[in-house]
């Protein structure tokens, strides 16, 4: 299964754990095994496997034994900068402003709301 933004919870989970079991076997790693080089309690790693809900620095331990840590990269990827920013010789953004229009809005005059 491609996981996408259509996929519920519990389906991301049950496929993660389905890759994790995949690539373990595939190391012909039991699971006792990962859970001891992983670090994890073997109940929580065949409940990761299961596709449970465990806690993300559980995933890491086990993708670290399982040498597939930089995947975890694309999770969340590296914010690139903004060069319209650099051009223009200005900071870059610490943080969101809600308050903030977007393009392209019209602006109007206070009591024309």
């Amino acid at each position: 299964m491609r996981i996408n933004a259509n996929a519920n919870s519990a389906a991301i989970l049950i496929e993660l754990g389905q890759r994790i079991k995949h690539n373990r076997i595939a190391m012909n790693i039991t699971q006792a095994e990962l859970a001891e080089r992983s670090g994890v309690s073997p109940s929580t790693e065949i409940r990761i496997e299961n596709g449970e809900d465990s806690k993300m620095s559980n995933y890491i331990c086990i993708l670290r034994a399982l040498n597939m840590l930089e995947n975890i990269d694309a999770l969340i990827p590296e914010v690139q900068p903004d060069f319209k920013f650099l051009y223009e010789n200005r900071p870059l953004r610490k943080r969101a402003n809600p308050g903030r229009k977007k393009a392209g809005a019209s602006w109007t005059w206070g009591e024309d709301k």
